[in-house]
């Protein structure tokens, strides 16, 4: 037997014994086991289940799991435990086996064979076990016997075992090599069959290559900064396995002021280069503009013009004289206005600045005839009382308030005053003399205009 079979053979045992308890080697237990046995690629084999050390069963449910790898073609009956209840669906993994014997007045008490399983091989196989496992559950009441009492059995598990007398690499796999570096030796591409574990294609060593620093990073040596005067060097590059040097640097020129803006000082402008730690400062006169007129000179104060440089923006400021044409910034205002009546002319007043005082605009005579009169409160003139007999009147007359001209004259009636009979006199009405008969009157006195 070549070491190969002896490892695949050691391998199965190892799996079956692992789920064998302690106590299956004790030869009184009822046990069940599933044999294993040896197969070949692309075959069907049949795996027995065998009971042995019966106590007596009439009721049998067992869960057989198999290895994804097998396919089950078929299951026989063994005929030693009555009605076979088993199902036709054998692509359902795990699969159940089932005997139920209702109608039995007795356990069945015989050993054997209870099962036997076809399952068929996959192909291209050269080297695999295949495990097979029983289980049952007698929480659920699968293994009872005649007196409704659970019934226990040790299991001992199986196998199928593929074993090839020529292994075909069908697994083989590529091995890629490692390229040699500046530090360390590589290895040429291979190729591997795990099955049998032989080399099909050799790795070799390959010597060091001091040309090939690829995977140890570089670093550089010898770098100088330029300055704005004095020329740098980019430094040399050396690898970091082997420590040699790999690359030349070269020359960095010289980079010259890099100045930054002109500045006003107070008498001229300067500015400074901002490279770190050179501080060279140039100065220069301002170069001033024509200006501008900043602030216009008005009739009260001075004007401003600003020239400004055109380097640095930097400014100053000349006086510009009072102009005294200029108002515009103060407005104005009039003085010496009069308001004119109907009795005395009015004037328009004198328009002048309100920053210099500066007559601006002479004003005008309002004439008085141009004014209306103001009307007073009306007055009753010309007066007539009303009597019990006639209408009063009156004038009623508006004058003016300032110059006391008649502005309106209105007659109006005074209605009868039933009150007033003044002016009428009275005379004595009804008066009736006394008789020795009747009695007399005095009269009734009344006016003689209304005879009220």
């Amino acid at each position: 037997m070549t070491s190969k079979k002896i490892i695949a053979w050691l391998c199965a045992v190892v799996m079956m014994f692992a789920a064998i308890p302690f106590s299956v080697f004790a030869t009184d237990l009822p046990t069940l086991t599933v044999a294993s046995v040896e197969a070949e690629a692309d075959q069907t084999v049949d795996v027995t289940i065998s009971m042995e050390n019966n106590p007596g069963v009439i009721g049998v449910g067992l869960s057989v799991s198999f290895d994804e790898a097998l396919t089950l073609v078929n299951v026989t009956d063994g005929k030693i435990l009555g009605s076979a209840m088993h199902g036709k669906n054998y692509a359902k993994n795990p699969y159940y086996l089932n005997w139920a014997n209702d109608t039995a007045e007795e356990d069945f008490t015989a050993d054997g064979v209870i099962a036997t399983l076809t399952f068929q091989v996959p192909e291209g196989v050269t080297y695999a076990t295949y495990a097979i496992t029983l289980s049952y559950n007698n929480d659920d009441f699968e293994i009872f016997n005649y007196d409704a009492e659970t019934v226990d059995f040790e299991i001992v598990n199986g196998a199928i075992t593929i074993e090839s007398q020529e292994c075909n690499h069908s697994n083989a796999y590529a091995v890629a090599g490692k390229a040699a570096t500046c530090k360390e030796t590589g290895l040429t591409d291979g190729r591997y069959c795990p099955d049998c574990e032989t080399w099909l294609v050799e790795q070799e060593i390959i010597p060091v290559d001091l040309t090939n620093h690829v995977g140890y990073g570089t670093e550089t040596r010898g770098y100088a900064a330029a300055t704005c005067e004095v020329d740098g060097y980019t430094g040399d590059t050396y690898c970091l396995g082997c420590g040699n040097r790999i690359g030349n640097g070269a020359v960095i020129d010289k980079l010259g002021h890099d100045f930054g803006a002109w500045t006003d000082n107070g008498e001229n402008h300067v500015r400074t280069c901002q490279r770190e730690s050179c501080n060279v400062t140039e100065t220069a006169d301002h170069v001033w503009n024509v200006g501008e007129e900043t602030k216009a000179a008005t009739c009260k104060e001075e004007g401003v013009k600003t020239f400004t440089c055109t380097v640095c923006g930097a400014t100053k400021n000349e006086t510009i004289e009072i102009d005294p044409s200029n108002h515009a910034d103060y407005g104005t205002k009039v003085i010496n206005a009069k308001a004119a009546t109907c009795k005395e002319d009015g004037y328009t007043g004198d328009t002048v600045c309100v920053g210099c005082e500066a007559l601006i605009e002479a004003g005008s005579v309002i004439a008085k005839e141009t004014v209306a009169h103001t009307p007073g409160e009306a007055t009753r003139e010309n007066e007539v009382a009303a009597t019990c007999k006639e209408k009063g009147s009156y004038d009623e007359v508006i004058r003016c308030t300032v110059c006391e001209a008649e502005i309106s004259r209105e007659k109006k009636d005074i209605e009868i005053d039933p009150s007033n009979h003044a002016d009428y006199g009275t005379k004595v009405i009804n008066a009736k003399a006394v008789t020795c008969k009747e009695d007399g009157y005095t009269g009734d006195t009344v006016c003689v205009g209304c005879e009220a």
